[in-house]
C-alpha cells in the first residue's frame, strides 16, 4: 500500500495484461513490507468496510457476488480484505485477485440512427 497517500488519492499502476496469450495463473505484481502501525492503519480500513474502486480502460471493474437468495449480482470494486467470521479478531487483507475479462464481439460495421 502506498505510503502518506489520502484516503481519496487516485493512484495509476501500469500493470500489463495481455490478452489471448498463454493464461498465467498467478503473476506477483508487488511486494511491499508494512510496519505494526500501517497494519493497523489497514485493518482498521477493513473493519470501516472500506474498498477498491479500479478502472480498466476506463471502465470500472466489479466484484461477483451471490446474494441470500443465491443470486449473483456485481459489486462496484473490491473489499479491501475480510473481517467476517475467523477474521473478526484479525483482518485478513485480500492481496490476490482472480481476475476475468468479458467482453462483448466487437462490429465490422457500424451504423448511426
Amino acid at each position: 500500500m502506498p505510503r502518506n497517500l489520502p484516503h481519496t488519492h487516485s493512484l495509476f499502476i501500469p500493470w500489463k495484461i495481455e490478452m489471448l496469450k498463454d493464461n498465467h495463473t498467478c503473476k506477483t505484481l508487488c511486494t511491499q513490507d508494512v510496519t505494526a502501525g500501517e497494519a493497523k492503519f489497514i485493518n482498521d480500513r477493513i473493519r470501516e468496510d472500506y474498498a477498491l474502486n479500479w478502472l480498466v480502460d476506463g471502465l470500472p471493474a466489479a466484484e461477483m457476488k451471490v446474494d441470500r437468495n443465491e443470486d449473483i449480482f456485481f459489486d462496484m470494486g473490491f473489499n479491501l480484505g475480510n473481517n467476517e467470521d475467523q477474521f473478526s479478531d484479525q483482518p485478513a487483507l485480500n492481496n490476490h485477485y482472480d481476475i476475468v475479462f468479458r467482453c462483448d464481439q466487437v462490429l465490422s460495421t457500424y451504423q448511426l440512427k
